[in-house]
């Protein structure tokens, strides 16, 4: 069947094609940050252990607050029981408080919870669940309200009519075990006791009163429905958070170990259908009109400290790189205003200070003045000198001081990296942009980049996102153009075009994933480019989609193009294609360097290769030596030694997958790409 996903997609087609001419939006499958991370703790035995269901929260004067500030992408395990939403600062606009937790169809590892879910299905996907909060001795007096924000799609994808956030409240039901008393030798009768969090004997008249201690209780939850709304897409330019608030007044509640939960309704086969929630607060209130939370907040994190570019090579840096200014951007959630301190300081990569800079004023409640920006206007400081010692990071930091109630949301960071490679998106994919359609028959896709110096483009880094196919099932070239002078690829000066035999192809291997999930396509042969404008990209010969994440929160769609007709165009969609190119010395890719000519000297055989693989050059005599490097998609080294054209390279005992070879005798050296079968 064909999930709903594949369906939004084909009537988003046909009716932006003629638009578009081939170039479409499309949601995730899966979540790439919930898969790196799990990724690197599932080996780790202490690692997302859900606490167990005995602890309990009080509610004390302040009452029980998370805005989702606190680093994810897991929810806070002091307050929440399980890790199925996702906790980020990508997918909301606008948000009350920055970070919130993100429900949709993925599960905690990343993955759909049900690949082969089609349009018509609508099923249970995340869960929020608090730990268990102990409301005995309150009453319908204390005024106890659960409040929070909520906002559909966000930068992602609109969950629809058929879709729902929901609210549940729970409560405990007696818990009985029966035990075997061996002073009595018979069985008798326990019961779960809240206060003690011990199983105690039933029975009243017993008079052993024997007290059995376990420190996993074994009791249930009885969940009562509360609150839902129905899926609906943001409209354009909408940016809005509706306000929610519940009461806690039932009887059956106002016990130990009452619990709350947020759960969704999502089609379960993709990461789409969007909810996201911020400022959830437990607490007692006055009443229902009192909404308000003693709360500044900054947004968003800050901004690159580069102008263009979220990253650039160490080496390309030069001043005018640099962003000029930036302007703070806070949200007052209470009703008057909060006399505030603000500043900023970059450190370079040891911690050392190198700048900062400092304002205070009286920031206005949001509700009448909407955010506050500052108007200074912080000039940034040149970064020291020309980057000449290697790569390295600077952090940006902006912190707040106005004495509200919640600290946790006062500070943000960002990392500047200055590796080896130009970048416009910030690692984090919402979307992703495709080329299909029936008509066409090959389509090729590139982004803009604009170097500082004279340097070597080594790889071109690209975050494939699957979605319904597998893409790996489809060649792809991998392409370098010049500008034509006016700002496009030039189709008659392409710099670079790797039409090897067998073709490269999609990847989205968590094992071959690089830094942000992205796939490194080394160049075949290492490409010098002037101080200039080019670009970087693909042709496929396929009108299936081939999915590149998009980051939604930078847009320099002014700088994706597509070509499906002869004729190249920039997006129509705001975003940044997930596509990075890389630079550096030989020294930093071993295995790749100096490579002086085509590889139409040498030729490998057979192909796909079981157990050997022999090579070919009729310029070199039969006894000849030559060196071979065989290495894996990602550069690294894994067998190396020499070899006759009348001998073999074993190869039994790679694992089956995609390599390279590298064969090199005097000036002549070639890379050939081959499938190591079963």
């Amino acid at each position: 069947m064909i999930n709903k996903f594949a369906l939004a997609v084909i009537a988003v087609l046909l009716s932006n094609l003629v638009f578009s001419q081939g170039l479409i939006e499309v949601p995730l499958n899966t979540n790439p940050i919930l898969l790196q991370k799990w990724n690197e703790i599932k080996n780790q035995k202490s690692a997302l252990i859900k606490p167990s269901i005995s602890d309990t929260l009080t509610l004390g004067s302040d009452g029980i607050l998370d805005d989702f500030s606190k680093p994810g992408p897991f929810p806070d395990t002091s307050l929440w029981l399980d890790n199925y939403v996702f906790i980020n600062r990508d997918y909301p606009i606008a948000p009350p408080t920055i970070g919130v937790a993100t429900f949709d169809g993925v599960n905690e590892h990343g993955y759909p919870y049900n690949f082969l879910a089609n349009q018509y299905t609508s099923g249970k996907a995340d869960m929020l669940t608090s730990k268990r909060i102990n409301l005995k001795g309150k009453t319908a007096a204390d005024s106890i309200w659960l409040s929070f924000y909520y906002q559909p799609q966000g930068r992602g994808n609109a969950p629809e009519s058929a879709d729902s956030l929901i609210v549940e409240f729970g409560r405990k039901t007696q818990a009985y075990k029966t035990i075997h008393d061996t002073t009595f030798v018979t069985d008798t009768l326990y019961r779960f006791d809240s206060v003690s969090m011990t199983y105690v004997v039933a029975s009243t008249y017993d008079s052993i009163a024997q007290i059995m201690d376990y420190t996993k209780p074994y009791d249930s939850v009885v969940w009562s429905h509360q609150w839902a709304h129905n899926g609906y897409p943001l409209a354009t330019n909408d940016s809005s958070w509706h306000f929610v608030m519940l009461p806690v007044s039932d009887t059956a509640f106002l016990k130990g170990g009452f619990q709350f939960r947020f759960r969704n309704w999502a089609t379960l086969s993709g990461n789409g259908d969007q909810w996201s929630i911020d400022d959830v607060f437990l607490a007692t209130r006055l009443n229902r009109n009192d909404t308000l939370l003693d709360d500044v907040s900054f947004v968003y994190n800050p901004p690159s400290l580069l102008q263009t570019y979220t990253a650039m090579p160490w080496n390309h840096y030069q001043a005018s790189a640099m962003r000029h200014s930036f302007n703070f951007v806070l949200r007052n959630n209470y009703n008057i205003g909060r006399n505030t301190h603000w500043y900023y300081n970059i450190n370079d990569a040891s911690g050392l200070w190198q700048s900062g800079g400092n304002n205070s004023g009286n920031v206005n409640p949001y509700s009448t003045s909407g955010y506050h920006i500052d108007i200074n206007n912080y000039v940034l400081p040149t970064i020291p000198s020309l980057l000449t010692t290697g790569p390295t990071t600077y952090t940006f930091e902006q912190i707040l001081s106005c004495g509200d109630i919640n600290t946790r949301n006062d500070t943000v960071r960002l990392k500047q990296n200055f590796s080896n490679y130009y970048a416009y998106d910030d690692g984090s994919a919402e979307s992703a942009f495709a080329l299909g359609g029936t008509s066409m028959t090959v389509g090729e896709l590139a982004q803009q980049f604009t170097s500082t110096i004279l340097d070597t483009l080594r790889c071109i880094d690209i975050y494939f996102n699957p979605l319904w196919n597998d893409a790996r099932l489809y060649s792809i070239v991998m392409k370098v153009w010049a500008d034509n002078g006016a700002g496009q690829p030039d189709d008659a000066h392409v710099l670079y075009s790797d039409n090897i035999n067998p073709p490269l192809s999609p990847n989205y291997d968590s094992a071959q994933y690089g830094p942000d999930h992205f796939i490194r396509y080394y160049l075949l042969q290492p490409l010098i480019l002037p101080a200039s404008t080019f670009y970087v990209g693909f042709l496929q010969n396929t009108n299936q989609f081939l999915n590149v994440g998009v980051d939604k929160r930078t847009n320099q769609s002014d700088k994706v193009f597509y070509n499906t007709t002869g004729t190249w165009y920039t997006s129509p969609y705001p975003g940044t294609l997930m596509m990075r190119a890389v630079f550096g010395s030989a020294a930093e890719f071993v295995g790749l360097n100096e490579i002086k000519k085509n590889d139409s000297e040498f030729s490998i055989y057979p192909n796909p290769a079981n157990d050997r693989l022999y090579f070919q050059n009729n310029s070199l005599a039969s006894n000849t030596k030559v060196l071979f490097t065989i290495m894996d998609v990602v550069g690294r080294t894994i067998v190396e030694g020499k070899s006759t054209t009348t001998e073999f390279i074993d190869i039994s005992n790679l694992s089956e997958g995609v390599y390279f070879v590298r064969l090199q005798n005097e000036g002549s050296v070639s890379i050939q790409k081959f499938i190591k079968a079963k």
